[in-house]
């Protein structure tokens, strides 16, 4: 075989190796889409501690048992959030927004005390009013631990566009 030929053929062989490498480094974000896809999603925790309260009064309507699991259901989530907000504190840079959202935090924390004592404190509830109060603590805790666990998340990967549809001159 001339030079010539064997030029020709190592670039043919190269172009279609890097052909190769352009078409399983384009499918490669696919297949990560694929797999995060199949993979069975978590049950959402609002559903999951719905359960939970459900399951822990069972059958008996009565506004002691409401409270008891109400209370158990508002110590773990109270928990969990404080476990979610140290990992967010820590996670932040530069430490003066650590201080910022703390304020926030404290901010969030006196309005759910407040507007859940305005909800508890209806008179038209009678004795439900207490379980009104704690049910209205854990539906905030539970949307402010999901708005912290997302904001722990790392931002969703954007897909790389193949050279072919990538703008050109920066536009």
């Amino acid at each position: 075989m001339s030079a010539a030929r064997r030029t020709t053929a190592a670039r043919a062989a190269l172009a279609a190796l890097a052909a190769a490498g352009l078409l399983a480094a384009a499918a490669h974000p696919a297949l990560a889409q694929q797999r995060r896809a199949q993979q069975p999603r978590p049950e959402p925790l609002a559903a999951a501690v719905d359960r939970e309260v459900r399951g822990c009064i069972g059958t008996v309507r009565e506004v002691p048992r409401y409270l008891e699991c109400l209370d158990r259901q508002n110590a773990a989530m109270e928990q969990r959030m404080g476990q979610a907000l140290e990992r967010l504190q820590a996670a932040m840079e530069p430490p003066e927004r650590g201080a910022a959202f703390g304020e926030v935090q404290t901010a969030w924390a006196a309005y759910r005390q407040r507007h859940c004592d305005f909800v508890g404190s209806s008179q038209s509830l009678g004795e439900r009013a207490p379980v009104e109060r704690a049910a209205c603590y854990l539906h905030f805790t539970v949307a402010r631990i999901e708005e912290l666990e997302a904001a722990l998340q790392p931002p969703p990967q954007q897909q790389a566009r193949p050279a072919a549809q990538t703008p050109r001159g920066g536009r």
